[in-house]
């Protein structure tokens, strides 16, 4: 039955039937209600996969995470992204302002329960700290398009330890993708090449 569940799901995010994908989330909720965050991520993560084999375009996978988050808003609205149960989690496309890739993760992480505070683009060094600082940020995801920006975050890193502020930086983007290494050199403390690794990385690192 998960199985079948999945392969409808998937069918109608790839469709972009957020109708069909709501009666079928709705239908799951009343059977195992902690099932549906689950079946969404496996499923995104099958779409993110296909994606990048080329196999479908980059609308299926930020449509996908879209529909998903608004489902589990209404799914949940009592309990949907419990901040309180979370680290502090952000997210910014740096110093670019192309925020496709940002708005993409960021829907497929709040889709599957994880709270992330959106914390904007093209921000700077100092503007990022200042509301690094102001949201008492834990865990950061940095979106970036461009090499001399994905470049920056070593310094952004070495700023953030002057004032002695610890933080999980978590990295993706083109520059990233193109150099498997270059997370390293900029200090960070993982990178993903899609949303669903942007899941994965934050799950481990909560455990």
């Amino acid at each position: 039955m998960m199985k079948s569940l999945k392969i409808q799901l998937k069918s109608a995010l790839i469709e972009f039937n957020s109708e069909k994908a709501r009666d079928i989330l709705f239908s799951l909720k009343s059977k195992n209600e902690e099932l549906v965050p689950k079946v969404i991520e496996e499923v995104l993560s099958e779409i993110g996969v296909e994606w990048e084999k080329g196999e479908l375009a980059l609308s299926h996978v930020y449509m996908s995470g879209s529909i998903c988050e608004k489902i589990v808003e209404e799914l949940f609205p009592q309990n949907y992204l419990a901040y309180n149960d979370y680290p502090k989690i952000g997210i910014v496309t740096f110093i670019d302002h192309h925020s496709l890739g940002k708005n993409i993760v960021l829907s497929v992480l709040r889709s599957v329960g994880i709270p992330v505070i959106d914390l904007g683009q093209g921000l700077s060094i100092q503007s990022l700290i200042d509301n690094i600082k102001k949201e008492r940020i834990e865990i950061l995801l940095i979106s970036v398009l461009m090499l001399p920006s994905a470049l920056k975050i070593k310094n952004l890193r070495e700023e953030l330890r002057k004032i002695n502020y610890d933080i999980k930086i978590l990295v993706g983007g083109a520059p990233f993708n193109f150099d498997k290494s270059l997370w390293k050199i900029v200090d960070a403390d993982a990178m993903g090449c899609s949303p669903s690794d942007a899941v994965s990385v934050i799950s481990n690192w909560l455990k």
